[in-house]
């Protein structure tokens, strides 16, 4: 919406509309504070051809505000206490055109950075000044007006993250206790290294204790004639040698 100061646009300025921070160049920042937050709350208002921000509520009561409101004279004291009346009558359920202006003033709404600096420049600014840490990129705050009218900011909380699927399903996972593998037992011939004297031994201790006599016996018969074969086999090569040797004259 134009400022409407020249002649060619005069008649423009007389309907009444949703101002914003751009329709007020030349005003101060204490008057755009004032307008701003009567708008906010569902106020509408135009720039009169003298140059002054005319605003009204739904129940067509008006307030007049000064380019310059800084300066603690009469024009800004009136112009205040006209804006409180204002708002004191200002019924926002009356007006079905005011619905999505601005929310009741204990009840805050979100609100981007870009919309913040836009409508709210000066109390925004001083806000934004008393972040020790500045703003993240990603950051997301909302505002909400104290009982004189003012509008407040603050951060609005993050939302818990959601655990995937796939961590939730690790996280379930039951933990499986550690346990102590057994040792398993060793044959004699696979030690490498024993002395020939430590086998008996070491057979004794690896055989088990369940064997039976019958086994014991059948195994004794197997190793006597293991041990007859070996024999029948050095017999064997001893009478080779001796052929070799006659072969041979030696």
């Amino acid at each position: 919406m134009s400022r409407g100061l020249t002649r060619s646009n005069r008649q423009n300025t007389t309907a009444f509309g949703r101002i914003t921070n751009h329709d007020l160049l030349g005003f101060d920042q204490a008057a755009r504070d004032l307008i701003l937050n009567a708008i906010a709350q569902g106020c509408t208002g135009r720039v009169s051809a003298k140059g002054h921000c005319i605003l009204r509520n739904n129940t067509a009561e008006t307030a007049s505000v000064p380019r310059n409101m800084t300066a603690p004279n009469r024009a800004s004291r009136n112009a205040k206490a006209q804006i409180r009346r204002l708002l004191a009558t200002h019924r926002l359920d009356e007006d079905p055109e005011q619905d999505t202006l601005a929310e009741p003033s204990e009840t805050p709404r979100p609100i981007s950075i870009a919309q913040a600096f836009n409508d709210y420049a000066g109390p925004f600014s001083s806000w934004l000044d008393e972040q020790a840490d500045g703003l993240p990129g990603d950051a997301a705050i909302e505002v909400r007006f104290d009982q004189s009218g003012a509008p407040t900011f603050r951060l609005r909380p993050h939302p818990a993250p959601v655990a995937s699927d796939d961590r939730l399903a690790c996280e379930e996972k039951p933990k499986i206790p550690m346990t102590t593998i057994p040792k398993t037992s060793r044959r004699p011939h696979e030690k490498v290294g024993d002395h020939p004297s430590l086998v008996p031994q070491r057979v004794r201790e690896e055989r088990s204790t369940t064997t039976t006599i019958a086994e014991l016996q059948a195994e004794n018969q197997s190793l006597r004639a293991e041990l007859e074969r070996q024999r029948s086999r050095a017999d064997e090569a001893e009478a080779r040698i001796a052929l070799v040797k006659d072969a041979l004259g030696v």
